[in-house]
């Protein structure tokens, strides 16, 4: 873990995540430049919603907002901010990070999915062009971001779908060279009947390659890391609404080259089902937001070396979602415990709460480099 984390500086210099297809504003050779940082969170109480902005050098959450579906999620791609409004509202909204104090004007488009479309998940191939994921319908879309999110190709996943449902539960998207990795939860009416599943599709034809079979079911969220693929699970909900520790749940490693799946860390070792999860590659961990058996959620640490876990204290309740910054090697998280809702920033050995005024219960969180 890097030293003196809490001393994050506004102004840095970090490389463009779409190096090879140009940058937004191209520099002088042999010149750095300066980029600009700040958090995001999106705040909902399951009434409303808002986004939030936090400073990263001061630790404070700005009083500024922007109003949107109780019901959504911030994902960063590059100095790309999209948010996905999810149920009940179905849009996929474009956010200019340098209006981020300006109010409305910081919305480059709302655009409308359709009824029941659920945005899940989206990832960008270059400035202009992104893989966008939906959770409450069978089709994989591809766009362009830089006309409102027009569609320009589809891909019917509708193959791995439940009998009797309408989708087959589209969580999360990663991308590795040329090929796309769609995770799927592949639930029956919320249960879970089926292992989760998943999709390889070339990024650039839209043809599907192949899929691979998990060894649980109802995934949460998978990360690319060292050319496997680490994936969190969450099985079935139990009679009390939680997780069960079981072996039907846990963190699965799988191996790309050999379509084999392995259940690394199993739900009775972590004491329960995973909700999210990220990864700190470069110190090899990775963390879980981990529902019990009775609905409570803690945050767990496990070691990539081992598959040893150990809780993380001071965390009431990690089920606001969890962040990984590995540009400033901290680990934002949020609590959302009852009446004692807050943000918080963990940098391997302390926590610190990132304060704000009037500020709704977090629900994910991410921060953008521009």
């Amino acid at each position: 873990m890097k030293t003196n984390k809490w001393n994050i500086l506004l102004s840095i210099s970090v490389a463009l995540l779409f190096t090879a297809c140009g940058s937004d504003s191209p520099s002088t050779p042999g010149t750095k430049e300066e980029k600009s940082a700040f958090g995001l969170v999106f705040t909902s109480d399951f009434t409303n919603g808002e986004l939030r902005f936090f400073d990263l050098d001061s630790n404070t959450i700005s009083k500024e907002k922007l109003t949107f579906n109780q019901d959504a999620k911030i994902v960063v791609q590059g100095s790309q901010v999209f948010i996905l409004e999810r149920y009940g509202a179905d849009n996929l909204v474009k956010i200019d990070p340098s209006k981020w104090n300006e109010g409305p004007s910081a919305i480059l488009y709302q655009t409308a999915l359709g009824e029941g479309a659920n945005p899940s998940d989206i990832i960008a191939l270059n400035e202009n062009t992104a893989w966008l994921g939906l959770e409450g319908s069978p089709e994989l879309l591809k766009i362009n971001t830089a006309s409102k999110g027009k569609v320009l190709k589809t891909v019917d996943l509708s193959a791995y779908t439940a009998e009797g449902n309408i989708s087959p539960n589209l969580v999360k998207l990663a991308l590795k060279g040329d090929t796309l990795f769609a995770l799927l939860q592949r639930l029956d009416m919320y249960q879970v009947t089926s292992p989760g599943l998943v999709v390889l599709i070339d990024a650039n034809a839209g043809t599907i390659l192949d899929t691979i079979r998990l060894k649980t079911g109802n995934p949460s969220t998978f990360t690319l890391v060292n050319g496997d693929l680490w994936v969190s699970t969450q099985g079935g909900y139990n009679a009390d609404y939680g997780l069960d520790a079981d072996s039907e749940r846990g963190i699965e490693r799988v191996d790309i080259k050999n379509k084999k799946s392995v259940l690394e860390v199993s739900g009775e070792e972590l004491g329960g089902g995973v909700s999210f999860m990220v990864v700190d590659i470069e110190a090899k961990v990775l963390y879980a937001s981990v529902m019990s058996p009775i609905g409570t959620y803690s945050l767990q640490q496990v070691s990539l070396d081992d598959n040893s876990v150990k809780a993380v204290d001071g965390i009431d309740d990690s089920s606001g979602s969890l962040f990984w910054d590995a540009e400033s090697a901290l680990l934002f998280i949020g609590d959302r415990s009852y009446g004692a809702e807050r943000l918080l920033v963990y940098n391997g050995t302390s926590v610190k709460t990132i304060k704000g005024d009037n500020v709704l219960p977090p629900s994910n969180i991410s921060i953008v480099y521009f």
